[in-house]
């Protein structure tokens, strides 16, 4: 459910969309997460007109990067970059990769970044390296969302 876009809303409402029971208590981390305000007054109903609780949520693209190079001494190779989206949450966001599998050589070129490619320095010649990375996207009240990608380097010689 939405709240209605304009006109009253009542606690019953807001308790409704938020999926609990008991007092709505205002101002609440889940009442601020409703509303999208971190900080500062909330004033009823204006906050609360057409919000949704959905929660945060975040999608990479794209989520297979790859990096090719050709040299018969070691070479840097960088892949093309992929771009993590957040959906829904409070803004502003922040954004950290880390590498959860996978050939420890390659990098990411922008850890905190919502954009970023990988990199491998010093790529022996014939070498792949393969490396799975998470990007955790947090949001101004604290929400956590992330989505992987795959990033393959190669040095073809």
């Amino acid at each position: 459910m939405t709240l209605p876009a304009s006109g009253a809303i009542s606690t019953a409402q807001i308790r409704t969309e938020l999926g609990g029971s008991g007092p709505v208590v205002i101002p609440s981390t889940e009442v601020r997460e409703l509303v999208k305000k971190p900080t500062g007054s909330i004033v009823l109903p204006n906050d609360f007109w057409g919000k949704s609780a959905a929660a945060l949520s975040a999608s990479a693209s794209p989520v297979d990067v790859n990096g090719d190079g050709g040299g018969l001494a070691p070479i840097t190779v960088t892949t093309n970059s992929t771009t993590v989206t957040p959906s829904n949450g409070t803004a502003p966001y922040t954004y950290s990769w880390s590498r959860i599998s996978g050939d420890s050589r390659v990098f990411a070129v922008s850890p905190t970044a919502a954009t970023t490619a990988f990199r491998y320095t010093n790529a022996p010649v014939w070498t792949v390296a393969i490396a799975t990375f998470r990007c955790t996207v947090t949001d101004a009240l604290g929400a956590t969302a992330a989505a992987d990608v795959i990033a393959t380097c190669s040095n073809i010689g």
